[in-house]
């Protein structure tokens, strides 16, 4: 299978330029699509890393945006009903082919780019998708190449832990928590997130005390 990695600068997004403004990085996953006589349609996920005080300023502009129809927020983790017009659709359309497979999230950083992980089986079907890319704005070709796949991201397939637990934990991963040496202590940790440094190893051994016995199952 074909893989493509590329990122992309989408100034007119929702989501990216507001990730820059506040600090807030976006992993952002297609659920589905479909259109009309005159709209194009799409449900994403996102689940939003920044601070509490930043994902609140985030979500609270959101609301705003005239391409986001619908909004369902449950702390960090977000669901999106987004319509755009045909003609629009029909520019970006490679992007959306049936042929394609999200393997990633899209992540939309604080540096103001979207980074683009995608398969198919034919090469021509990702040229056409990263030459769509195009008309968002500046675009970055990072990698294309003919590999296997042995990880495909799925977003309800590890154990049931709370946002804030898996917030904790993303974050500890970000930060180096877990190197050895480590990087970052629980306090600096718990000061990101404007917690105390209690409640945030709280968060953290719970959400370890699920996820360890998950692996160890699963090996």
């Amino acid at each position: 299978m074909w893989v493509i990695k590329f990122k992309v600068f989408h100034k007119d997004c929702a989501f990216s330029p507001l990730c820059k403004k506040y600090n807030v990085s976006d992993f952002i996953y297609l659920l589905g699509f479909n259109f009309n006589k005159t709209k194009f349609i799409w449900t994403n996920t996102h689940i939003l890393e920044g601070s509490n005080k930043n994902v609140k300023k985030f979500i609270g502009e959101l609301r705003k945006n005239r391409v986001v129809k619908k909004l369902e927020v449950f702390n960090n983790y977000l669901i999106t009903l987004e319509a755009e017009s045909l003609k629009t659709y029909k520019i970006f359309s490679p992007l959306f082919s049936k042929e394609i497979f999200y393997i990633k999230p899209i992540i939309a950083k604080s540096d103001g780019f979207e980074y683009w992980c995608l398969a198919a089986w034919n090469r021509a079907i990702l040229i056409k998708a990263f030459d769509a890319s195009k008309h968002f704005g500046s675009s970055e070709l990072l990698e294309i190449k003919e590999t296997k796949i042995d990880k495909i991201f799925f977003p309800h397939i590890t154990p049931d832990i709370t946002d804030k637990q898996l917030q904790a934990m993303k974050l500890a991963i970000k930060k180096g928590y877990y190197k050895f040496p480590k990087q970052i202590n629980l306090e600096q940790l718990a000061k990101e997130l404007e917690i105390s440094k209690e409640t945030f190893f709280e968060h953290l051994a719970k959400a370890e005390s699920k996820i360890l016995p998950f692996l160890t199952e699963n090996t």
